[in-house]
C-alpha cells in the first residue's frame, strides 16, 4: 500500500518574507497570488489523474497543508504510474503505507 501527499500550500511565513516587516509592497502579494493560482490549478490537475488512475483521498482529520492519496500498489508500479502520468516526483512525496496497528 502507497501513500501520496500532494501539497496545496503553506503559511504565508513559508513563501513570502514577512517576518519583523512593518512594510511590504503590495506587488510581492499579488505575486504570490499568481504563484499559487498556477500552483492550484497544477494540483488540481494532478489530484485528477490520480483519481482516475485509482488513487483515493484519505480522510483530512485536521492536515491543511497537503492532501493524502492511498493506493493498494507497490512503490515500483507507482514510480511508474506517475511517470506515464507526467507527474514529475518533485511535485508529490510518495511514501509506503504504515498499517495500523
Amino acid at each position: 500500500m502507497m501513500e501520496l501527499s500532494l501539497w496545496l500550500y503553506g503559511k504565508p511565513n513559508w513563501d513570502l518574507d514577512l517576518e519583523e516587516k512593518t512594510y511590504i509592497k503590495p506587488e510581492t502579494l499579488e505575486e504570490h497570488g499568481h504563484f499559487m493560482k498556477h500552483h492550484l490549478e497544477r494540483t488540481a490537475h494532478i489530484l485528477n489523474q490520480l483519481q482516475q488512475a485509482g488513487w483515493t483521498i484519505l480522510p483530512t482529520r485536521g492536515s491543511i497543508y497537503a492532501l493524502t492519496l492511498q493506493k493498494d500498489t507497490t512503490r515500483e508500479s507507482a514510480e511508474q504510474e506517475l511517470s506515464l502520468l507526467g507527474v514529475p516526483p518533485e511535485e508529490v512525496q510518495l511514501a509506503e503505507a504504515i498499517p495500523n496497528l
